[in-house]
């Protein structure tokens, strides 16, 4: 256990994302499951697979957010 946990700090992530992986807590995850599925139990499979697969969307769009491309607009026809 010693070394995934090191493993998964060294990947980057925090303590503190660590904590919430383990109670199913962290607030911008929970805010992003649909709304019948806001209360997710750590020992329900389907719960920690929703919420990963949440984890993983808000991690990506939070990637995509600081991703700036420039304008490829094309020039005018004269």
């Amino acid at each position: 256990m010693d070394d995934l946990i090191s493993e998964l700090l060294a990947a980057g992530l925090s303590t503190d994302d660590l904590k919430h992986l383990e109670r199913l807590s962290d607030p911008a995850v929970l805010q992003a499951l649909p709304p019948h599925t806001r209360h997710p139990k750590h020992n329900q499979k389907a719960d920690v697979i929703t919420y990963m697969q949440t984890w993983a969307d808000v991690l990506e769009a939070r990637l995509v957010a600081k991703i700036s491309l420039p304008d490829f607009a094309l020039p005018a026809e004269v």
